[in-house]
């Protein structure tokens, strides 16, 4: 979509010209020694949630194609209880969309911009991805695309494709696939960052599964997602707030 020419290409680019608007990144990006270790993520929920058995404890070199639960002591009203696909997780930083918040927008009006005829469901609404770069935007789909196509599609779980490509949006415009995502912005955390707020409770690591990012409703996703892991959200306290 506009100005996304290959989907890795503005993660990396934004991390260092848009820093203050990647989560705070400016203020407290951490450069830790711990990757490659065992990260506790979201370890002082264990006794706040009596579901110890339900917690994960996640390798930093499988963050990626994972989920992000926002956990209550995250105070950062953009990621208020959202739930968040990871795309990329390196030494570099890391990318990824939000699924379950939506703008005003619409995928006829969005296409409109871009000179391009939307031929799906008139109403389809266009997702808030996040924060960082709104003008950016992604496409969340399980379809297989003609061939050239797929330089530009980003495999990121089962039944799961992403992309920021322009070229392959217009291969979609006409005929979208059933299980397609549009969304603008996306959220961006700089070297260490994530880990520092897994380690702080912020969050909460969950598996990527196609239903969710399909099938569930987004008004009720970060719900589902903590009842998929025998979590009851009203047990969930807030400790020391991480903004």
């Amino acid at each position: 979509m506009a100005h996304v020419a290959n989907p890795m290409v503005p993660a990396r680019e934004a991390r260092a010209t848009d820093e203050k608007t990647c989560r705070g990144a400016a203020i407290r990006a951490q450069r830790t020694k711990r990757r490659g270790s065992i990260v506790h993520a979201s370890i002082r929920l264990v006794a706040e949630a009596s579901q110890p058995a339900t917690l994960l404890f996640v390798a930093i070199s499988s963050l990626a194609s994972s989920l992000l639960i926002a956990m209550p002591q995250l105070r950062d009203p953009n990621f208020r209880r959202t739930v968040v696909m990871l795309i990329q997780h390196d030494d570099e930083g890391t990318f990824g969309v939000v699924l379950n918040r939506g703008t005003e927008l619409s995928a006829v009006g969005l296409c409109a911009s871009l000179d391009l005829d939307w031929g799906g469901e008139s109403a389809k609404p266009i997702g808030w991805g996040g924060p960082v770069q709104p003008q950016t935007g992604w496409l969340v789909f399980d379809a297989e695309l003609p061939t050239g196509v797929g330089r530009d599609v980003k495999q990121v779980g089962q039944g799961i494709r992403f992309a920021g490509s322009l070229d392959v949006l217009r291969q979609v415009v006409e005929k979208p696939p059933t299980d397609l995502r549009l969304l603008l912005g996306y959220a961006g955390w700089g070297p260490g960052q994530l880990e520092s707020e897994l380690v702080e409770g912020a969050w909460l690591v969950a598996p990527l599964t196609r239903e969710v990012v399909f099938d569930v409703n987004p008004s009720v996703m970060w719900e589902h997602v903590l009842r998929s892991m025998k979590i009851d959200p009203s047990t969930l306290i807030a400790g020391r707030g991480v903004h």
